[in-house]
């Protein structure tokens, strides 16, 4: 049986940029993330990591609408993520880019967007909880 969600080509761009949130908030090896992976049985991800996950995913892919807090796998993540992108172009007509929240945030100063992507990495804060005026 095939799911028709996952032919549309956009399914690459979503499927890799959820795996790198994800990879980047458990410190799990991208190879390691399948599709198939259960968020609380293969990875050991818990509700507290799995609501850090969804909000950097939200962000990641700059979607202003709540996603599902229940997708058991990366598979069904990566279909939520889908259909909240599908649901975001129907109603604004735009194309929304991976990422388009992020690049926004400290484009202009290349500096002070790697001394945030370091703080993340170290701290493991998401980069909403870094005030750059502290």
């Amino acid at each position: 049986m095939t799911n028709p969600v996952s032919t549309h080509p956009d399914t690459a761009r979503v499927h890799d940029g959820v795996v790198e949130v994800i990879a980047a908030r458990t410190l799990y090896d991208v190879g390691h993330l399948r599709p198939e992976s259960h968020f609380e049985a293969d990875l050991g991800i818990d509700s507290v990591i799995m609501e850090s996950v969804l909000l950097s995913v939200r962000e990641h892919f700059a979607l202003s609408a709540e996603l599902p807090a229940g997708p058991a796998t990366i598979g069904e993540l990566v279909d939520a993520v889908r259909a909240a992108l599908a649901d975001a172009d129907a109603g604004s007509g735009a194309p929304v880019s991976a990422g388009a929240g992020s690049a926004d945030a400290g484009a202009a100063d290349p500096v002070t967007e790697a001394v945030v992507a370091a703080a993340m990495r170290q701290t493991q804060y998401q980069r909403h909880q870094l005030d750059l005026d502290a």
